[in-house]
């Protein structure tokens, strides 16, 4: 009796505690990383149409790589990045701008590296380091992705509302929970219906391919190059006017 009392206690403590060959298992696959194809295969998959297609050409690349680095933000919080830092928001650019550059040559590293790797940066750290790290890369640019996209949505809302609002028809007309998303609940909470519109249009953008999204990447891209000297003059402008 005693001997089967132990024996079932052993087995239940052994069932109770965690098996070694689990946590093995899972740092055995955290530490894992992607095995590249051959190059004959790869290349023989995209000539066979069986792989992703390069459509995207030096412009193209170009003008997204600027597109990155210049985004919406710069028009939405510069003013208050300026009311922050004060004098010190040229410092504050010149390093956002040299953190940028060194993005630009990692992923330039990259992609000299590991030309066969087509999946953005967490393929790319999934093959130079292992799967455990790259989950970690995924989950930041995952909250960045719709965090940003959440308050340029936002920004962008309140922009369309004020050109609206340049017409005679909308003027005054536009309720604050359309786009300026006006203050609610002890200011805790405010109802914006256009940004989620704005967010639904670029997705349906997207999903009909790279070419349509990459089109319109350039187009805004492009304008946004073009205004970018013509607000600095006029900012200049304002500054010796004294206006600002």
């Amino acid at each position: 009796m005693g001997g089967e009392k132990r024996s079932s206690d052993r087995s239940v403590s052994s069932s109770s505690s965690p098996s070694p060959s689990c946590f093995s298992n899972f740092w055995s696959s955290a530490l894992r990383t992607k095995t590249l194809p051959p190059q004959s295969e790869t290349s023989g998959r995209v000539v066979s149409g069986d792989g992703l297609v390069r459509r995207l050409g030096l412009f193209d690349l170009v003008l997204l790589g600027i597109g990155a680095s210049i985004g919406a933000g710069i028009f939405v919080v510069t003013g208050t990045v300026a009311h922050d830092a004060g004098p010190g928001v040229t410092v504050s650019f010149i390093l956002a701008g040299a953190s940028c550059v060194l993005n630009a040559l990692c992923y330039a590293e990259l992609a000299s590296r590991f030309p066969a790797v087509v999946g953005g940066a967490y393929l790319y750290t999934y093959t130079a380091f292992n799967e455990l790290t790259a989950f970690l890369v995924f989950a930041q640019l995952m909250l960045d992705y719709h965090i940003g996209a959440a308050s340029i949505a936002r920004s962008l809302a309140s922009y369309v509302v004020a050109i609206l609002e340049l017409f005679p028809l909308f003027k005054d007309n536009i309720p604050s929970w359309i786009g300026h998303g006006g203050e609610e609940m002890l200011g805790a909470l405010s109802f914006n219906v256009l940004a989620p519109i704005l967010l639904v249009l670029l997705t349906i953008v997207l999903c009909r391919g790279v070419g349509e999204s990459s089109v319109l990447n350039s187009v805004m891209t492009t304008a946004k190059v073009i205004f970018l000297p013509y607000l600095r003059i006029y900012c200049i402008f304002l500054r010796v006017s004294g206006s600002i």
